[in-house]
């Protein structure tokens, strides 16, 4: 269980009519800040699982990005709330596993998961999840980003700090590693 604590400051007074949760909680109200943690705590958690690839690496991603929230409300610019902490959260993702990296080596599946073309065809949830773990992180984040998200490279670079041709190139290697695993 996440243990969250606000480190924001409060509102002296009344709030103005009108005000968003993003902007309330922007001025530091907390009830207001709680509510955007219920409401995208599954969002922000859901691309940390997918990048990190572990429950308890995006369950810290999820803090990780929760705690800073408060600060980081500051230089909002006002425009889509959802798509910007979507973008806070995959650099919050990969900024962890760029860290995890230094002190973990990733493991090397023991052999591929399906042995041939008929098994590739019937290829469950479980063996591709297993599949896209054995991936690298910067390889796995590119794949789900354009794969699963419908991103572009030119988006991808920027969420990720790469270039766009980084990004073709890794879901290059991504799409190959995933083939040799799974077939």
């Amino acid at each position: 269980m996440l243990k969250l604590a606000f480190v924001g400051r409060r509102i002296e007074g009344a709030v103005a009519a009108g005000s968003t949760d993003v902007e309330l909680a922007g001025r530091g109200d907390e009830q207001a800040f709680c509510r955007l943690i219920e409401r995208y705590f599954s969002t922000v958690y859901g691309i940390a699982l997918d990048i990190t690839g572990s429950g308890a690496d995006a369950e810290d991603v999820t803090q990780e990005v929760f705690m800073a929230l408060p600060e980081l409300l500051q230089s909002f610019v006002p425009g889509s709330f959802v798509h910007w902490l979507r973008m806070v959260a995959r650099r919050k993702a990969m900024m962890h596993v760029r860290a995890e990296r230094r002190h973990h080596p990733r493991p090397m599946p023991a052999e591929p998961i399906a042995t041939n073309f008929v098994e590739e065809r019937r290829l469950s949830a479980v063996a591709l999840e297993r599949a896209l773990a054995c991936l690298a992180p910067s390889l796995r984040a590119v794949f789900l980003l354009r794969e699963l998200e419908g991103y572009t490279h030119e988006e991808i670079a920027e969420m990720t700090g790469i270039s766009p041709t980084l990004s073709r190139v890794r879901l290059y290697h991504a799409r190959d590693t995933l083939r040799r695993l799974l077939g």
